[in-house]
């Protein structure tokens, strides 16, 4: 079972969190979200967000200090970690849920981690997700 899920985010990605949290939203209504709010570089404001989907601030999120390692040191540090056992998911701001995953890690034991794939080839994409000339074309019939 996840507890909560914590979203990282910075002011140049606020659109992206919205979605973010709006995709959790979406699967999990009553899960805990939690914002780390990256202001190292200028603060910005979420009170939409943390209102229209029901989410908190973190207490250490002013302690990041725009490094993206900062989620390491929060994963092994953080001032909001809890008691020993609880789950937490953590996710960038730039992730889109397209499904319960919430409920689908309940079923899994121990630690998981999941890294991206920055820029990669087509044939990568294709093999691993989707058709690119598919989404390419200037009109997608229905």
């Amino acid at each position: 079972m996840i507890d909560r899920v914590i979203v990282f985010c910075s002011p140049n990605d606020l659109s992206l969190t919205e979605l973010c949290i709006a995709s959790i939203r979406f699967w999990n209504k009553n899960i805990p979200v939690f914002l780390h709010k990256d202001q190292s570089r200028r603060s910005f404001d979420t009170s939409h967000i943390e209102k229209h989907f029901s989410v908190e601030l973190c207490d250490s999120s002013n302690s990041s200090i725009g490094n993206p390692l900062s989620k390491l040191f929060y994963i092994t540090r953080g001032a909001d970690l809890k008691s020993k056992g609880e789950r937490i998911l953590i996710l960038d701001s730039d992730t889109v849920m397209f499904g319960d995953l919430v409920s689908e890690l309940a079923e899994c034991q121990g630690d998981l981690a999941v890294s991206g794939n920055q820029d990669p080839s087509k044939e990568f994409t294709e093999k691993k997700y989707f058709s690119l000339d598919f989404f390419n074309q200037e009109e997608v019939t229905k």
